[in-house]
């Protein structure tokens, strides 16, 4: 038997050819035949009963730990299996404390008889698949979440809607690469208990490059874990990202970590992506699907500082906490603001990555003394010096962040005027009353500013008039942490 799988254009079923690719490389030489290109996958089948056997058996040897684990019950101490939470696999009741799927294919009873069927319906010209476009003989299992999540009945949901008429006009083998897309090692996960779970899956249009990339990813991941398969070596579990965008930004910094000595520009690397969100409360399950495009010039960022040892989410990001006044740190606050300075990393955002810094009420932005090291060569090689500003400039723009700080110290209203100015006329009339509330401002407030801090301002903002907002946005972010030291110290 000889067939192709076609690149799809679909984010789950490109991310399915691969990965059925992959399972079907570790089977014997003498059993198939294999080839990839850009466009497709070419299968040839050689000894049609020795495929069905190996296959079949290849299949429920990657149930663990791809789909279901094992874990302690905190309860009665002893081990047990969990099927993975983001599965949209249902369930039988558990035998023996042995989790059961009702998918066929992946009950080693009844596994064999189901891929002999998929092969056996595959041939044929009684329907045309919905997805593939290829002529079948019958279907195996009609359209549904268990091998393509998209998919609903329910009109006012996302996804396939009102298209029942189609759900049986599914080929054998869509079903086959869909539902095993589910243990594909390379899928990273983030599960938030009782709430969500993220799945990340790579869009490219090269089922070539996409298969080296994912299998570039698998040493990187962990899959014995529940709740997420990035792990932290360091501290010998997995990291508890708090959002989407901190997890990607987590694996590509722990990707560089695998890859550093290794990738070159040729390697493919993935700057498209599919974030699916599955709520986890609910009988009915309605993915959400987030498209991210994540641009060159970040992931070059990225793996540059983490070269020179400064690791943007370990050593920046995860030690920023949000503080109320009183010392205590507010956790909720302290994830919110570490996902969205990972949102506007990944996006290249960073306007909305200098407001994050400004005071809240009763509350502020602290950090350690590595993060702060990581921000400042952050800041340098990310915005400084595609400008042409170097570091003797940042530290002109540090020395003018202190002067708003001391001004401020009492009334932050400035800080956030200077945060809102939409033109360069705009800035220079608050850097005006900086300067007036400057002159009035008592000695003890003043004592440590140099005279010149605004005059080198001003220069440095008349040489780069174009780049005024992103200098503003430097002023708030060195200001804003001035102000919380000053602010904290007071309340201490």
């Amino acid at each position: 038997m000889i067939f192709d799988l076609k690149l799809q254009n679909d984010l789950w079923m490109d991310n399915a050819i691969v990965n059925f690719y992959s399972l079907l490389s570790s089977l014997g030489h003498d059993t198939v035949n294999i080839s990839i290109i850009t466009s497709k996958v070419s299968v040839e089948i050689l000894d049609y009963e020795l495929f069905l056997s190996d296959l079949s058996q290849a299949i429920i040897r990657k149930i663990k730990p791809n789909i279901i684990i094992d874990e302690i019950d905190k309860n009665s101490n002893e081990r047990k299996e969990i099927k993975k939470d983001y599965i949209l696999i249902q369930e039988n009741k558990k035998i023996n404390g042995k989790v059961s799927l009702k998918e066929k294919i992946y009950d080693e009873n009844y596994n064999y008889q189901v891929i002999r069927e998929i092969f056996d319906f595959l041939e044929g010209d009684s329907k045309k698949c919905v997805f593939c476009g290829r002529n079948f003989k019958k279907s195996v299992k009609n359209l549904q979440q268990a091998s393509y999540p998209f998919v609903t009945k329910i009109k006012s949901l996302s996804g396939i809607r009102g298209v029942t008429e189609y759900f049986k006009d599914y080929c054998p083998i869509c079903y086959l690469i869909g539902i095993l897309e589910w243990q594909d090692p390379s899928l990273i996960y983030r599960t938030f208990p009782a709430d969500k779970s993220y799945l990340f899956l790579p869009l490219m249009l090269d089922l070539n490059k996409l298969y080296e990339f994912k299998c570039n990813s698998v040493p990187v991941l962990d899959n014995t874990y529940r709740y997420s398969n990035l792990s932290n070596l360091k501290r010998e579990s997995t990291e508890n990202t708090p959002g989407k965008y901190s997890t990607l930004l987590y694996f590509y910094e722990k990707f560089n970590e695998k890859f550093m000595d290794t990738y070159t520009e040729e390697s493919p690397i993935c700057t498209q992506w599919g974030i699916v969100e599955i709520p986890l409360s609910g009988s009915v399950k309605n993915p959400k699907l987030t498209k991210v495009v994540v641009p060159d010039y970040i992931i070059g960022l990225i793996r540059i500082l983490a070269n020179r040892d400064f690791l943007i989410y370990n050593d920046f990001i995860r030690n920023i906490r949000m503080v109320k006044l009183q010392g205590k740190s507010d956790f909720e606050e302290t994830n919110i603001i570490r996902e969205k300075l990972s949102e506007s990393i990944i996006k290249d955002e960073f306007r909305l990555f200098a407001k994050q810094f400004l005071p809240r009420k009763k509350e502020r932005v602290v950090m350690n003394s590595l993060a702060y090291e990581v921000l400042e060569e952050l800041l340098l090689e990310w915005r400084c010096r595609p400008m042409g500003i170097n570091k003797e400039d940042l530290d002109n723009v540090k020395s003018y962040a202190n002067v708003l700080a001391s001004v401020t110290s009492k009334n932050i209203s400035l800080l956030y005027k200077l945060d809102k100015a939409r033109d360069i006329n705009e800035f220079w009339s608050i850097t005006k009353e900086i300067s007036k509330k400057l002159i009035d401002a008592e000695k003890n407030d003043i004592s440590k500013i140099r005279p010149t801090s605004i005059d080198n301002l001003v220069l440095l903002v008349k040489e780069n008039e174009d780049d005024w907002k992103e200098i503003r946005d430097l002023i708030i972010i060195y200001a804003s942490m001035y102000h919380s030291i000053r602010n904290l110290k007071q309340e201490g």
